[in-house]
């Protein structure tokens, strides 16, 4: 939102932080949509899975990988 403020920037501009907020309320949001929370847990949810499954494949490929390998091999593999 800040960013499409335009000439001038922020503050230059001398908005209120009212100003701003109001502007802020006005940019549509995931929040504001219909099963927006809904989505919004269900990407959490999914992004926390990921990185389980990704400890998990770290464990089993440092349990196997050259010795002197680092996370950074792991994650070019």
């Amino acid at each position: 939102m800040v960013g499409q403020i335009g000439a001038g920037g922020f503050p230059a501009n001398n908005f209120s932080d009212a100003d701003r907020q109001f502007l802020i309320e006005t940019v549509p949001a995931l929040a504001n949509s219909p099963g927006g929370n809904g989505m919004i847990l269900e990407a959490m949810k999914r992004t926390e899975t990921l990185k389980v499954e990704n400890a998990k494949a770290y464990r089993h490929w440092r349990s196997n990988a050259p010795k002197g390998s680092s996370f950074y091999d792991f994650e070019n593999e």
